[in-house]
């Protein structure tokens, strides 16, 4: 394998400099990371089309790289969509579908790559002979501006820093039908009582708060009604988790009462929390333009997704109509969906909660039944997962790792955890990590000797907010003039690193500052007339 790659985004040049801060984060974070061009995929690739030549390229880093997780930088207009033939019979009537946008596409390698077997043009038909197991982890960031970008790296580097952590999940929802015959069946308080009841609440000591037009949690019952100005007033509160089940256009989810919640809400939403949205609603994550999903951009999931105060971090729904079953819940197609995201990502089944890997083997729990032409398949194909596929999700209160006492101690840098399972990175600070970069994965103590000078060390772990260090090392160095290190951690001895002269420091003359939360000196010479200054940063 050649050198490995890890997290890729792919997007058009206009929006690479908006994307670098989020490079730069994964990168500090121990993922070997890229961004890669729409343009260059253009004309390095072969293939019959952008599609096919962008799908080339994942599997060239899957194969030679090793990669795991890509990020699609845009929606249709920017990072292009395969669209899927999708067909379901509901009463005597088909409904189809030759353009589901389907992300799953560029993330399954096997059997016909192409996803058109039989060579008609029309891509993901029963008999095209296709893989639907990803052997990546795919999702979509629908942006279209660099203010687009910029809003939701802002708001994802501060959930993944644990900012503005509930552990809530707020559970709400409009009926779906009239129907004096068997009322339950279209009533989303039952529908999502039975979502929590056997799929959550097992698995996860979070507080629900309930919100549908049959009953709430608030003072005035089923009164409080679910209107525009109750929802935004409940999404601005900071739940960690929004289920949403009711109808849905491109633009908006049908209420009890008025509009509904449109992309004027979503376009102005104010959240002082970070939120993880999953809904059965049809058509709010359409962020293609196509006849069947609409022209209008942008769609609902984009709306909050771009909107740099909204709190949303990820959104689940269907690009598509997503289907209910009429007669039963337990086997409604919206349910099961929703039902395997929240038992993959509570439950003790996986220990790493990576927002793509979730949804991925939550749609994946659903392939056997998705062989051919029915809702499973149709959903299987229009459920795409907007957000960061490597976003790690916290199930309960992100927690802080003990302090890292060999980092504070005498002689070279050395990183001990103690009992944590953890990531370490350590990188240059002063290129970014292009001369320097190493990652480990382990528990054990694990020794720098060949630090740079000027460098960053961050240590991760699933459930943990990252630990990030800025560290200075000083050695073999004659200071004559005045001069300044600002970091979180200084070190002074004759030999800490090989990548500078072994040699003593010696402060000739000048002031030297040194603004940290930790400084250790093992030997210094401040000789006559020469001042040091250490400022302690906590």
């Amino acid at each position: 394998m050649t050198d490995p790659i890890d997290y890729v985004i792919i997007t058009k040049r206009s929006l690479v400099s908006s994307f670098e801060p989020l490079l730069k984060w994964k990168r500090m974070k121990g993922l070997y990371s890229k961004i890669i061009t729409m343009e260059d995929i253009e004309s390095d690739y072969e293939g019959d089309g952008i599609q096919l030549k962008l799908k080339n390229c994942l599997y060239k880093l899957y194969r030679n790289n090793g990669l795991q997780y890509v990020l699609l930088g845009g929606d249709d207009t920017v990072v292009p969509v395969r669209g899927c033939y999708g067909e379901v019979v509901a009463g005597n009537t088909p409904t189809k579908d030759l353009t589901i946008p389907t992300d799953l596409y560029y993330a399954c390698f096997g059997k016909n790559f192409e996803w058109d077997g039989n060579n008609n043009g029309i891509y993901g038909e029963t008999d095209d002979n296709i893989n639907l197991y990803p052997d990546i982890y795919v999702t979509r960031l629908p942006v279209r501006l660099p203010e687009h970008v910029t809003a939701f790296v802002d708001k994802l580097i501060c959930y993944e820093q644990g900012l503005h952590w509930n552990n809530n999940i707020l559970m709400c929802g409009n009926k779906l039908n009239d129907d004096s015959t068997n009322p339950d069946i279209k009533n989303a308080e039952v529908r999502g009582d039975e979502l929590y009841s056997n799929y959550i609440a097992p698995y996860w000591n979070g507080i629900r708060v309930k919100f549908y037009d049959t009953y709430t949690d608030f003072p005035t019952g089923a009164d409080y009604e679910l209107d525009a100005d109750s929802l935004t007033h409940q999404m601005s509160l900071g739940y960690s988790f929004m289920d949403m089940i009711t109808h849905g256009s491109q633009c908006w989810w049908i209420l009890e009462k008025g509009w509904g919640y449109t992309i004027n809400e979503g376009m102005t939403q104010n959240n002082c929390g970070s939120t993880i949205i999953t809904t059965t609603a049809c058509l709010t994550n359409a962020f293609d333009e196509s006849d069947e999903g609409g022209p209008a951009d942008p769609c609902l999931s984009e709306s909050l997704i771009r909107n740099s105060s909204s709190g949303v971090v990820a959104y689940l729904g269907c690009s598509r109509q997503n289907w209910y079953h009429l007669t039963y819940i337990s086997g409604s197609i919206d349910l099961k969906y929703e039902s395997a995201f929240y038992k993959k990502l509570f439950s003790n089944s996986m220990e790493d909660k990576n927002f793509g890997k979730i949804a991925a083997l939550a749609k994946s729990a659903m392939i056997s039944s998705s062989s051919i032409y029915n809702a499973e398949r149709w959903v299987q194909f229009g459920l795409n997962p907007i957000g960061d596929p490597e976003m790690p999700i916290y199930i309960s209160a992100p927690k802080h790792f003990e302090r890292i006492e060999s980092m504070y101690s005498s002689g070279p840098v050395t990183i001990d955890v103690n009992h944590y399972e953890y990531n370490m990175c350590a990188m240059s600070a002063d290129d970014d990590g292009a001369s320097y970069y190493k990652v480990d994965y382990c528990g054990h103590e694990i020794p720098l000797t060949d630090l740079p000078v000027n460098s960053t060390i961050s240590i991760t772990s699933q459930g943990y907010i990252p630990d990030i260090y800025r560290v200075c090392l000083i050695q073999g160095e004659t200071i004559s003039d005045n001069k300044v290190y600002d970091c979180d951690i200084v070190k002074i001895a004759d030999t800490l690193t090989s990548q500078k002269s072994f040699g003593p420091v010696v402060i000739k003359s000048g002031t030297t500052t040194i603004n940290a939360s930790d400084v250790i000196i093992d030997s210094i010479t401040v000789e006559q007339g020469a001042e040091l200054v250490i400022n302690n940063k906590e």
